[in-house]
């Protein structure tokens, strides 16, 4: 497996999961089976630049969203840090109410100062 591999098909996943998308259904909007995207989101397979526009498109993203943090990955391949950012998005994805949400930032914002 290559790292940019990897790294494009995490950022699908980290996308697919804020906008609380199922794999199922996210595989089925690009006609393609379960196993494959999958397969994309490990990073087992490549993604083709065309399927990754179109991948964008779904997501409602800018194409540009799959490869940022990429620098990183290729110096010091950070990886636990990626799913530890992945986690509280997924986390965060699941928060109703908009005013728990901000708070939560608000405090994350300032430990991070």
């Amino acid at each position: 497996m290559n790292k940019i591999d990897r790294h494009i098909g995490s950022r699908v996943r980290l996308r697919r999961k804020i906008l609380n998308i199922s794999q199922y259904s996210l595989s089925h909007d690009l006609e393609i089976s379960f196993q494959q995207l999958q397969k994309y989101e490990s990073g087992e397979n490549r993604i083709a630049a065309s399927r990754l526009y179109e991948i964008a498109k779904i997501l409602n993203i800018s194409p540009h969203f799959f490869f940022e943090g990429l620098e990183g990955v290729l110096i010091n391949n950070d990886q636990p840090k990626d799913l530890q950012k992945m986690k509280a998005a997924h986390v965060m994805s699941k928060i109703k109410n908009q005013k728990v949400k901000d708070k939560i930032i608000n405090l994350i914002v300032e430990l991070g100062e």
